[in-house]
């Protein structure tokens, strides 16, 4: 019965904290290029071909959010699938580093600069401790680039970055925070590595 009790509190906890929504339920990452690469010069295509595990939904899972005994409260979702919010990201930088940014579902035939996303994995996790009211947050996120030019394969590039943080406050907003924060320590990782591979002559 107490047990019951507590999670009823947790339940409501997280309703007050998010405006009748579980704290993260629904992720919106709000990014800006921030890592200011120059050099970029041309038409590039940036290709992101994969496809989903599963059907098309609405809302795509990234995680969970859950209690102090580890038990599922509610899924971690965004709107998009996690690969095409990457492609959009990276998009923004690329065109900011100079680029004219072309982004297509397949590779092209043609002779041209070519970005194409191999790898894309999102993944955030949230734990509320009912008693302190303290939220616990990671995210990890994974990419694989592969670089092309005139045809050729040039080289590829895996990344990985993980960021995880606590608040007694932030509520649904802790859980986009870091999911930013590791997507920009990725883009600050790939982004100039593109750049030097396909601008060295």
């Amino acid at each position: 019965m107490k047990r019951e009790f507590i999670k009823l509190l947790l339940l409501l906890s997280l309703a007050l904290s998010a405006g009748c929504a579980a704290p993260g339920s629904h992720v919106s990452v709000g990014y800006t290029p921030f890592v200011n690469a120059t050099g970029g010069s041309g038409e590039i295509y940036l290709v992101q071909d994969l496809t989903p595990q599963i059907a098309q939904k609405a809302l795509w899972v990234i995680g969970a959010v859950k209690d102090a005994d580890g038990e599922k409260v509610n899924d971690l979702v965004v709107s998009s699938m996690p690969a095409d919010l990457i492609s959009a990201m990276l998009a923004e930088e690329l065109t900011n580093a100079g680029y004219l940014v072309k982004q297509t579902k397949s590779i092209p035939e043609q002779p041209v600069k070519v970005v194409r996303l191999s790898l894309v994995k999102l993944s955030l996790d949230e734990k509320l401790s009912v008693l302190n009211f303290k939220l616990d947050a990671t995210a990890a996120v994974s990419i694989g680039v592969e670089l092309r030019n005139n045809g050729a394969k040039l080289q590829a590039f895996d990344y990985r970055a993980s960021y995880s943080d606590s608040d007694f406050k932030e509520g649904d907003l802790l859980g986009a925070l870091i999911l930013k924060n590791a997507i920009r320590d990725i883009m600050k990782q790939a982004v100039p590595d593109i750049i030097k591979t396909l601008e060295t002559k």
